[in-house]
């Protein structure tokens, strides 16, 4: 089976390009509600709507999500009719969408393609296409697709095609019902939407853009068709977020010739994962700790990264060095070349039909046209390139060109428009925070001006706020904390004593961000404080956003507590939380309530109080466990992978097995990355608790599971499960005394993340590697364990990372101790000078470990035993005194045994002098 073939957005262009420059119009655009939200809702949307307006009703569950949507549209709006009028409501009247403007842009250049297939009800692209003085034949109704010619060199109209009809007429497709139909060869007619996109998909490869690929909708069932063969150009499918890939079908994201543009993978850890012990040959599993409750995020700058559409088009127009609209370009001349097309020829120098005296209107923007080009200026030509910069994409050079423009010589008007302008550009900077941070600070000295001028309405004191709060985040990307901390000051500063609910929420959301950005740089104590200060001023505000940055704000503050082995306080703020929003109804604050929940726990975890703990997952399960929210789901879910820790800290194995079954049963089906990651979580420590159990067999089945169930994904959680499996199953054969087995585990793993870049993966493969190079050793092949040493230290010798460069340490102490054991034998041999060039060669290696690991026992003692067999007996007897304080009497036990192997004669005198060095109390103070 095919991998799923991940590429980065700047890559997609790239290719497209070069299909573009080989090939007239290989592309059309198949479009869902991403490119119309806002103003459109989306599905989830809608769905909370209908809810609202059928009060009391249950879902049955397991529902898909095109299920979810057709059962409460039905049950809110039951007959065609009423969801004509609930539909018109929602689309009608409503601004073009900003993605939707850009693909007009895009379409009339008809470089790419010149067809549009949609599920979306709205007018919003034909709209635009109008706006920008375009045409386009559009079809909503499957007795109409015969309108549609599909593009050719002799084609070059544009072409819309609503699979599920508009929102004009009330035989649009809104049930699941009526969408399956929609898909079924139509009776009434000999060729059929299902047969048009057959034909469109046999020669053109589509776009996908904001779509999230319902099954059972026509076009997935046409695109399931076509896919049981190669196509002819690659299909591009855009995704909002990395995790939509979980709910497409595997035929779809397992071909070859489909590629899948996706944001780029968050940095740093996630909430959720597992945090364990590092070094080999343990498991990993329950022994190594809870699932982390890291600091809770906002939605605003901070959350998993996303890929919008109106990026997707914006860097479409940028790759292609799209022209602006003539519209935007000239539009004088535009609206001159416009009322010309639409008027009467002259017949003998007269308009005879011109009773509306266009013709004059004509002149008069003609006229104007002039006036205005002799009375622009240079910094109003300048403002005017950078607005032609925007409308090309071209975020960073308007930001450039704005940055040379006097805005103190700007009228109102313009300075106005400039600001505005810059403000838009903010979202196609994404990908460059320096320049977003210049951004930021150019609309707030833009802003500042207005003030000055004596324009200081509500929106833009509204604009300074979000500016600053928004270049706080950015600098928290950059890492300049320092920075951050200073501009989220200003927040409070300026707007502290705000009155207006928008303000208010922009303190609140300065004094969490300020506190995470203290956390960042350890200044715990100031992160309480600012986490205090949301609490004491908004701490009774009845508004749901200041309510959810209270209930940040408290979570964060018991996080930090946590973080400083404060538990009995952290418990008291997650009581805090607890009391606060037990009986909320709204979904950010039950969701608030299952973190306080789950956070409470984990604290009783860290005091040794797990009865309590396990209770207090009770409560979260009881509460959530229901649920049809993937936010609460993923809480009782990691809430009993926690239990199952908890049981298995007070050896009660059999029932934290059966909480781990209990999630496999809740969640075993589960298409979304977190509950997956939970499912494959309670595999492995499942796999562990069975391994303490001494039944190591059935734990060598359950790590077969995992690996058969998610070998081959791309989400990096699911791939270190994997790699943790195979470790552990490499241990449990080795437990068995299978020991040529768990090398071939080990093989396994390498073989699978060999070349990973990840870095949680590299230290699996420097795990999985060390871990071969010891059975190999307890094997008697030394030979091999070298081998297998030395590919550590090729592979990662290099590295910086601080577990990598741990690994290569141990791995240069193993070939250090194999060629010491190595020289004993020669010795024996009576060949003690090839003794000595071994123990010289061992020495070089235990010396370069002990420069990666400086701590480690192990290579101080092997270290000190080849001084000794070497002659330096001052200087083994100074590391063996270093070793024993650091590692105690189990450090002498080591050395001992070491000591025994190939016993030399000079080998009593090394006993003799590691029996006689005193173990180092610590100095009183």
């Amino acid at each position: 089976m095919a991998s799923i073939n991940e590429i980065t957005l700047p890559e997609a262009i790239r290719q497209i390009r070069i299909t573009c420059g080989s090939h007239d119009k290989p592309f059309f655009f198949m479009m869902g509600a991403g490119i119309s939200n806002p103003p459109v809702p989306l599905a989830s949307e809608i769905i909370d709507e209908c809810k609202r307006l059928a009060p009391g009703l249950q879902e049955p569950p397991g529902l898909r999500p095109i299920d979810r949507y057709s059962f409460w549209l039905q049950k809110a709006k039951p007959s065609p009719a009423d969801r004509q009028a609930f539909l018109r409501k929602l689309i009608g009247g409503k601004f073009v969408s900003q993605a939707n403007l850009h693909l007009a842009h895009i379409l009339l250049e008809k470089r790419i393609g010149n067809l549009v297939v949609t599920t979306n009800f709205d007018d919003f692209l034909s709209r635009g296409l109008t706006l920008f003085g375009g045409q386009c034949v559009v079809c909503d109704h499957p007795d109409t697709i015969q309108r549609i010619t599909l593009a050719t060199a002799d084609v070059q109209d544009i072409q819309i095609v609503h699979v599920h009809g508009t929102y004009w007429f009330y035989d649009s497709c809104n049930l699941k019902g009526e969408i399956d139909i929609r898909a079924e060869r139509s009776p009434s007619t000999a060729f059929s939407m299902g047969d048009f996109l057959d034909d469109a998909l046999r020669d053109h490869s589509p776009l996908v853009v904001g779509y999230g690929g319902w099954e059972g909708d026509v076009f997935m069932e046409a695109l399931s068709r076509r896919l049981k063969r190669q196509l002819r150009y690659n299909l591009y499918w855009f995704c909002y977020k990395r995790t939509d890939l979980e709910n497409l079908p595997q035929y779809l994201r397992r071909h070859d010739n489909v590629l899948f543009v996706v944001p780029p993978a968050p940095e740093g850890t996630h909430e959720g994962t597992i945090q364990r012990p590092a070094e080999s040959p343990k498991e990993h599993g329950t022994a190594g700790g809870l699932i982390t409750q890291l600091l809770p995020l906002s939605e605003e700058g901070r959350t998993e990264p996303t890929l919008p559409a109106t990026k997707v088009f914006r860097d479409l127009i940028e790759g292609f060095g799209l022209d602006e609209p003539i519209l935007t370009k000239d539009p004088l001349g535009f609206l001159s070349n416009h009322l010309s097309m639409s008027f009467p020829p002259q017949k003998g120098g007269t308009h005879d039909q011109d009773i509306y005296v266009i013709s004059n209107v004509i002149a008069r923007i003609e006229r104007a046209k002039k006036l205005l080009t002799k009375a622009t200026e240079a910094n109003e030509l300048r403002l005017q390139e950078v607005f032609k910069a925007v409308r090309r994409s071209q975020y960073a050079l308007a930001i450039h060109l704005a940055a040379g423009l006097s805005m103190k010589d700007l009228d109102q008007a313009h300075l106005q428009d400039l600001i505005t302008s810059l403000w838009d550009s903010r979202h196609g900077l994404d990908d460059h925070p320096e320049e977003a941070i210049r951004c930021y600070d150019l609309v707030l000295d833009g802003s500042e001006l207005l003030l000055a001028s004596g324009t200081g309405n509500s929106a833009i004191y509204e604009r300074i706020a979000n500016a600053l709060v928004d270049k706080g985040a950015t600098l928290d990307q950059l890492g300049r904390h320092e920075e951050e901390i200073q501009v989220y000051d200003n927040v409070v500063t300026r707007f502290g004593e705000a009155s207006e609910i928008s303000l208010k929420e922009r303190v609140a959301k300065a004094f969490v961000y300020k506190g995470i950005a203290l956390g960042e740089l350890d200044r715990h104590d100031e992160a309480i404080r600012a986490y205090d200060s949301v609490v004491a001023r908004f701490g009774e505000a009845p508004e749901l956003p200041l309510k959810e940055d209270v209930a940040r704000a408290l979570i964060n503050k018991g996080v930090t507590l946590g973080q400083l082995d404060r538990h009995e306080e952290e418990i008291q703020i997650y009581d805090n939380v607890i009391a606060r929003f037990g009986d909320a109804s709204e979904l950010s604050l039950k969701e608030a309530l299952a973190r306080g929940l789950f956070g409470k726990g984990a604290a009783l975890g860290h005091l040794d109080r797990h009865e309590e703990e396990v209770q207090v997952y009770d409560t979260v399960v009881s509460r959530f466990g229901q649920t049809s929210e993937l936010l609460l789901k993923e809480r009782v879910a990691m809430a009993l992978v926690n239990k199952g820790i908890a049981l298995g800290r007070v050896n009660r194995r059999m029932e934290e097995i059966q909480v781990y079954d209990n999630v496999i049963a809740r969640f075993g089906d589960a298409s979304e990355l977190s509950l997956k990651t939970q499912v494959a979580n309670s595999l492995v420590n499942k796999g562990v608790a069975l391994g303490k159990l001494d039944r190591h067999a059935d734990a060598i089945d359950v790590y077969d599971v995992v690996v058969a169930r998610f070998d081959g994904v791309s989400e990096l959680p699911l791939k270190e499960l994997v790699a943790k499996a195979l470790i552990n199953k490499g241990i449990a054969l080795l437990q068995l005394g299978r020991r040529a087995e768990s090398t071939q585990a080990y093989d396994a793993l390498v073989a699978r993340f060999g070349e990973a870049s990840e870095l949680s993966l590299k230290q699996e493969v420097a795990k999985a590697l060390s871990n071969k190079g010891v059975t190999l050793g307890q094997l008697g092949r030394n030979a091999e364990a070298v081998q297998v040493y030395e590919n550590i230290v090729a592979r990662f010798g290099e590295a910086s990372e601080l577990p990598l460069k741990e690994s290569v340490g141990s791995a240069l102490n193993g070939i250090g101790f194999a060629y010491l054991i190595e020289g004993k034998k020669i010795w024996l041999d009576e060949n003690p000078q090839g003794a000595r060039d071994r123990w010289k060669e061992a020495h070089e290696k235990l010396t370069l470990a002990l420069e990666r690991s400086p701590q480690s026992q192990f290579v101080i003692g092997n270290l000190a035993y080849v001084e000794f067999l070497l002659g330096d007996e001052k200087s083994a007897l100074d590391r063996l005194t270093l070793g024993i304080s650091i590692g105690g009497e189990k450090f002498r036990e080591v050395e001992l045994a070491d000591a025994e192997i190939n016993s030399l004669p000079q080998d009593d005198v090394f006993r003799s002098l590691l029996l006689s060095t005193p173990l180092q109390k610590e100095e009183q103070s």
